[in-house]
């Protein structure tokens, strides 16, 4: 693996192709399940800030300042690029507040616009979303989600982002006249400035016929459009309620929060409801408000819990890439990427337009290096790859034990190359020997290409994770050696053969396919990426011009 990528060697097949411009309460949440059925890949929504996603809440927030203040384009263009890379959509709060900035930076995506009757989405919008300040049960509302561990910051950037999307920062949303003048407002301002080829207007109950013409693709077969909030996720909310644990509740609370489920169950619903949310989520919300009046258990559950049913995605980790670096992973990333025509995460992915990683990855290597806490482990693991089919390189191998555990359906390719091969390239392209002449050199060029220093500590101490060697000498070859050696033993011994495959340099498309049960791509070779020579005249360009950009315009051949 090389420090010294360009973006275009980062490149995924996933861009974002549909911008949700629809304010909550306007059917978001079925609109990115709807997205996610038609395209297989996921969609962004306000719930991951609740869920998976809570670091991304101080990027909108600045964001939001950023847009207020100086409104630098690069600096806009470049955060919502960060935080929605590898989706396909956006729906709900946060991008309705950005829908211009969203088409600027996706020149290609269409704009769906989610509607439904104005004093249906004001209601909706008191009871699930922000009731008045002197509505009973917002203090039931506002210390159930403390409880639940959604982040008051939240709740700062929901207001900040309504502010922005209405374009009205003194507004009183205590005020139902001036909330109603804003919602009609907003739509009638994106109906009028968005080109009509551009925009498709979607009204609660429409369903796929409209949504699937719009976006020329087939309506999916024997799927229904999707009604958030239904009958099934009441059933699994019940599930969790009666297995719940992490707020030790007793046995009465627990009585109590099914009861609730069951009168709510009570409550006939037609999926093909124009109202249906109206009727169905706000009743239960109703039910629960009359029970969290005594406790807060119910609605810390209902938070927490469905808010995870509702972000799931089709999208899911199938390989785990355990070879070490320089053994082809980027190339073994792009073919998955080609296989799957979805994501694969790589270390190159941290050195451009990921490197709010490191930190997360640097806190992984210390959990596991002393508490060992599995939860802790597993939550950030699947922050980090969320999104992705795959994973491949540093900092990844290191962790392929915690990730066949997480995912213990996924498969495992270990990638290898002829030991001595090996630590040529290392030597060459990671990490050369202390008193190497060219080790001075090598650095400054990492510092040119925007490599942080944070990457050096968080390489070396991947390295020594996936070793299983604390004290390693990285100076000394015959260990490095040895360490190769015994990483990709171990991994033989202890993976079964039914789940592991050993992909040695040059054996291309046929194990690869075979192993994962897909057919080998037509009429496309298998990449080849990363190759010694390539990466050591990328090296030297950087150091001649001073920066990827200059070698970028001046050898754009080589990127």
């Amino acid at each position: 693996m090389s420090p010294f990528t360009v973006e275009i060697m980062s490149e995924t097949p996933t861009s974002l192709l549909v911008i949700g411009a629809g304010l909550p309460r306007t059917g978001t949440t079925s609109m990115k399940k709807a997205l996610e059925i038609i395209y297989n890949q996921p969609c962004y929504h306000g719930y991951e800030l609740v869920t998976r996603k809570q670091c991304d809440i101080a990027k909108w927030q600045m964001l939001v300042d950023e847009v207020r203040t100086t409104g630098s384009e690069g600096k806009i263009h470049k955060c919502l690029s960060e935080i929605l890379d590898c989706y396909v959509g956006v729906t709900d709060a946060q991008s309705c507040a950005f829908y211009r900035e969203l088409m600027s930076t996706y020149p290609d995506s269409k704009v769906v616009l989610t509607v439904r009757d104005k004093n249906d989405w004001l209601a909706s919008f008191r009871q699930v979303v922000m009731p008045k300040s002197d509505d009973p049960r917002k203090i039931h509302m506002d210390e159930g989600k403390r409880r639940a561990g959604i982040p008051i910051e939240l709740d700062i950037l929901l207001t900040d982002s309504l502010k922005l999307a209405f374009q009205k920062e003194d507004i009183d949303f205590d005020d139902d006249a001036m909330l109603l003048e804003c919602y009609e407002k907003y739509i009638k301002a994106l109906q009028e400035n968005i080109p009509s080829e551009r925009l498709l207007v979607h009204r609660f109950g429409d369903g796929w016929e409209p949504l699937c013409r719009f976006l020329n693709v087939d309506v999916p077969a024997n799927i229904s459009y999707p009604v958030a909030n239904n009958q099934s996720d009441l059933q699994r909310l019940r599930e969790l309620i009666k297995n719940a644990n992490y707020l030790n509740p007793d046995k009465e609370t627990r009585n109590q929060a099914l009861l609730v489920i069951q009168c709510a169950e009570t409550v006939e619903i037609s999926s093909s409801s124009t109202d249906f949310s109206l009727t169905h989520f706000d009743k239960l919300w109703s039910s629960f408000c009359i029970v969290i009046r005594a406790r807060n258990y119910i609605v810390a559950v209902w938070v927490k819990s469905i808010v995870e049913i509702m972000c799931e995605t089709p999208t899911s980790l199938l390989i785990i890439g355990a070879g070490l670096p320089r053994t082809g992973t980027m190339s073994m990333k792009k073919a998955l990427e080609t296989i799957f025509s979805q994501p694969c995460y790589h270390g190159f992915e941290i050195m451009t337009g990921k490197q709010f990683d490191i930190p997360k990855w640097q806190m992984l290597v210390d959990e596991v290096r002393t508490t060992h806490c599995e939860e802790k482990i597993h939550r950030y693991l699947s922050e980090i790859l969320y999104c992705y089919v795959a994973v491949t390189d540093v900092p990844s191998c290191a962790f392929y034990r915690e990730l066949m555990n997480i995912h213990p359906y996924a498969k495992v390719v270990l990638t290898v190359r002829d030991k001595d091969d090996w630590l040529n390239s290392f030597r060459q392209v990671i990490m050369p020997k202390s008193d190497d002449p060219s080790k001075k050199q090598f650095e400054e060029a990492k510092r040119l290409a925007g490599v942080p220093i944070e990457w050096d500590k968080l390489l070396t101490d991947s390295l020594k994770l996936a070793f299983q060697k604390e004290d390693i000498d990285f100076d000394d070859d015959a260990m490095l050696l040895e360490c190769y050696e015994k990483h990709n033993k171990t991994l033989q011994e202890n993976i079964p053969p039914t789940r592991l495959l050993v992909h040695r340099l040059g054996d291309g498309w046929e194990p690869l396919c075979r192993f994962l049960n897909v057919d080998v791509p037509a009429n496309i070779p298998y990449p080849k990426m990363n190759q010694l020579s390539d990466m050591i005249k990328l090296r030297d360009l950087i150091k001649k011009f001073g920066s990827v950009e200059e070698v970028a315009r001046m050898h754009p051949g080589i990127m």
